[in-house]
This record gives C-alpha cells, sequence and structure tokens, in this order.
C-alpha cells in the first residue's frame, strides 16, 4: 500500500489505496475509487484521501476527509439509493413550483409587436443544486483525538466499548437540555426538538453508520438482552461523537431552510462545546475491554 507520508502507519487508515468506495459527492454518494492516502498536516493520527471518481476525469480527483466516505456495503448501496431519490425529488418538486410562462396561443404578438417566445424552466445542475447545501461540523480538536484513541482501541487493540454503557447518550442529552434550559428556559422547547433529533438520528445510524464491522456482534446481543431499548438508552459518548462524523452528509439532504441550518449548526456547535468541557467525566480507556 503506497502511503505519502513516511511516518504515517498503515493500520490507522480505514481505507486503502486501490479501495472501491463511495464517496460523498454534496448529497449523493459516488462510486469512487481511492488512489492515495495522506495523513493531515495538523494531526498525524488522521488522513486525507485522494479519490477518483468512476466515470469522471482525473481533473476531477480530489482529496477528501475520512467523512465523506463510504465503505461498499449493502447497507451503504441502499444508502446510495436513498440519497438520489432524495434528489431527484427535489430536483422535480423545485420543476413543478416554478413553472414557465405558458405561450400566446397563435403565435400571437405581445404588447411590443414581437411575437411571444416560450418561456422554459430552467433547473439547476446537479452541481449547483449540491453546492448550496452545506453542513460544516467543525470537531474541537479534543474530540477529535478521542476519536481517533477509539479507533485505535476499537480496530487495532481489538477492545470493545462496554455497553450498556455507565452514561448513555440519552443521559447525556438530557443533562445537556437540562443545563442549557436552567440558563434559558424560553429555548426549552428548541432544546427538546434538538435533543431529540440528535437522539433520532443516533438510533438509526449506529447500525449502518456508526459502527466498526469488529462491534457489530456486541450490538445484535446487546438489543436481544435490552429488548425495548434504543441504542441511545445502551451505547455512550465514544459512539455518539462518531455520529457527528457523519452528521453532517446525512443533514445536507434534508429539507431546511437557509436560516434553520445556521441554527441547527449553531446548536451543534454549542453541544460539542459541552462535550469538550465534560470529555474527561464521560470517556476513559477503562470504559473498553477484550470481548469475552
Amino acid at each position: 500500500m503506497k502511503i505519502n507520508n513516511k511516518a504515517m502507519s498503515k493500520e490507522k487508515c480505514n481505507f486503502e489505496v486501490n479501495e472501491k468506495l463511495l464517496c460523498l459527492s454534496g448529497t449523493v454518494l459516488c462510486d469512487a475509487k481511492c488512489v492515495d492516502i495522506r495523513a493531515n498536516a495538523d494531526d498525524l493520527e488522521t488522513f486525507k484521501y485522494k479519490i477518483h471518481f468512476v466515470g469522471r476525469n482525473k481533473n476531477h480527483d480530489e482529496w477528501v476527509q475520512e467523512g465523506r466516505l463510504y465503505k461498499t456495503t449493502a447497507a451503504n448501496f441502499k444508502l446510495k439509493e436513498d440519497l438520489e431519490k432524495q434528489y431527484l425529488g427535489k430536483v422535480k418538486k423545485r420543476k413543478q413550483s416554478k413553472p414557465g410562462r405558458p405561450e400566446k396561443p397563435n403565435g400571437s404578438k405581445s404588447s411590443d409587436g414581437n411575437k411571444s417566445r416560450k418561456v422554459t424552466t430552467s433547473v439547476e445542475t446537479k452541481e449547483e443544486y449540491l453546492a448550496k447545501i452545506t453542513f460544516n461540523i467543525e470537531m474541537p480538536k479534543t474530540l477529535n483525538t478521542v476519536i481517533a484513541d477509539d479507533w485505535d482501541l476499537v480496530t487495532r487493540q481489538r477492545r470493545l466499548f462496554k455497553v450498556p454503557a455507565t452514561v448513555t447518550v440519552l443521559n447525556i442529552l438530557e443533562t445537556y437540555r437540562a443545563k442549557k434550559c436552567a440558563e434559558d428556559i424560553e429555548n426549552e422547547k428548541t432544546l427538546r426538538e434538538f435533543s431529540t433529533g440528535i437522539q433520532h438520528y443516533f438510533d438509526k445510524l449506529l447500525g449502518s453508520q456508526l459502527l466498526y464491522p469488529f462491534e457489530a456482534p456486541q450490538l445484535a446481543d446487546m438489543m436481544q438482552k435490552n429488548s425495548g431499548k434504543t441504542p441511545s438508552q445502551i451505547y455512550g459518548v465514544s459512539h455518539l461523537l462518531r455520529l457527528f462524523i457523519r452528521l453532517g452528509s446525512v443533514l445536507a439532504y434534508t429539507d431546511i431552510s437557509e436560516e434553520g441550518a445556521a441554527r441547527l449548526l449553531a446548536h451543534i456547535h454549542d453541544f460539542l462545546h459541552y462535550l469538550q468541557e465534560n470529555i474527561a467525566i464521560l470517556v476513559s480507556n477503562n470504559d473498553y475491554s477484550l470481548p469475552t
């Protein structure tokens, strides 16, 4: 495996050179291939990948962060299909909401003496549409370190995060909401909606997007032993942090206004700041153990 940085460890990369994968391009997943890997200049524990999109000229190759890459699993191909349907649905909706001006019958003339011209609907290109929606979630460096340690413990040391967690995702969200409501009770409804939304995405994405293959049997076992509970009532902060690596790409295809997106990002960054402030009491290496 060819890697640009000599000091970089091959074992720490989740993708390999020449590996076929799916890459998020705006709000859709595209068939792609990894052609090179480099460590990030500001953090040698994380990597960026040079991606070639299948069917495109090499001039369109680009360096991307790992958060935009997906393994070629059945679940991810289903996600690819769903995203494409979402995109096509939005384009169709926009086209229907902006009909062209009807043409005057029999080539009748307009008031200026010229024949009326047929006005056609101008539908924006896929690239123009995708460029409008971005959810750039900035992860604090302290939390990035926790994510890197989590990756090392699970994928290299073959340890599992102990579940049910002492402090679950639901516990964290409820504590955050209570703290913020105490500071400003008028935001109680908004904070409740935010917490419920994060819990929803966590429960929905954990099994398909947030687990390393080594952890899949643990999830099946935990859900069987904890019938009636959701993943957010079982898993803890390490898996919650993984959500925010993926969440930006998921939110990008939701129907939300520019103003709403800005408010949501503000809440997300405030919540990440809260996690950063409390991370010392939320996670430690003792939270991991070898599978029994």
